[in-house]
């Protein structure tokens, strides 16, 4: 099994943990989703076979309509890199053949465990901020009435 992981425009997809982040921040992609965007990375620029895809994600227990969990797949990546069918910029659609990352990328190689990425602290925002604010100083108010 391939470490690491590939950085290709915003995005970054750790093949260990098969996360896709955008700018540091974690882009929801589910198991299967996120097994075939690792395929069509690890052959970039190659046009990958949908028989190819079918052996690799799902192999001999395909029991579910493949082509319609495919072409689930494909539009669930494209939902999350934001990227369309009708001028992609990541993943080109092949007729009658299959798929093709077209974007460059870039390999970062890792250790077979590399660390899951920190997470980013999000600023809180300005309302968040006035409504602590607001139970702090209602806090406040009722400790100095109740206790003189």
């Amino acid at each position: 099994m391939d470490t690491g992981r590939f950085r290709f425009g915003l995005f970054e997809f750790s093949v260990t943990h098969h996360e896709l982040r955008r700018e540091g921040s974690l882009v929801r992609l589910q198991s299967q989703p996120a097994q075939v965007l690792e395929f069509l990375l690890e052959h970039a620029g190659q046009v990958v076979s949908r028989e190819d895809l079918h052996r690799v994600v799902w192999g001999d227990r395909t029991y579910v309509d493949f082509d319609r969990g495919l072409n689930f797949c494909i539009a669930q990546i494209r939902s999350a890199l934001g990227d369309d069918s009708t001028s992609p910029r990541y993943i080109r659609t092949i007729p009658k053949s299959g798929y093709q990352f077209i974007a460059p990328i870039e390999r970062i190689p890792g250790p077979a465990t590399d660390p899951a990425p920190a997470a980013i602290p999000q600023p809180r925002s300005s309302a968040a901020t006035a409504i602590l604010a607001m139970i702090a100083l209602c806090l406040l108010l009722a400790l100095t009435f109740t206790s003189g």
